[in-house]
């Protein structure tokens, strides 16, 4: 997620953080002058198009950060049994690394 840097009326403002984000979203998106307080952004764009895509946009990007968090220990796990099942087939220990120059000249058996 993009961090922007609020000037001081914007970290003063009486917004949830999210919907802070989602007015710098708009406001960018609208090419509005960024001395346009965040309140006054959400106050005038809350219940238009563009806040509802900035919206879903951000949304879209915390639920791909969300599954990419859950998803890390699972393809960690997956990838350990794919090496070792690799291993298995070329008949070496799972954790011994592969010699090129080793007894069959580096062929898989």
């Amino acid at each position: 997620m993009k961090t922007h840097s609020k000037s001081p009326q914007d970290r003063s403002s009486n917004l949830p953080e999210r919907e802070q984000e989602i007015a710098e979203r708009v406001r960018q998106s609208l090419h509005l002058s960024p001395s346009m307080p965040l309140d006054e952004v959400a106050d005038r764009f809350r219940h238009s198009a563009v806040w509802r895509r900035e919206r879903m946009g951000l949304a879209g990007e915390e639920l791909r950060d969300r599954l990419w968090g859950i998803s890390q220990p699972i393809l960690r796990f997956l990838w350990g049994r794919v090496r070792s099942g690799w291993a298995w087939l070329r008949g070496v220990e799972p954790n011994e690394p592969s010699r090129p120059d080793g007894e069959n000249g580096g062929k898989i058996p």
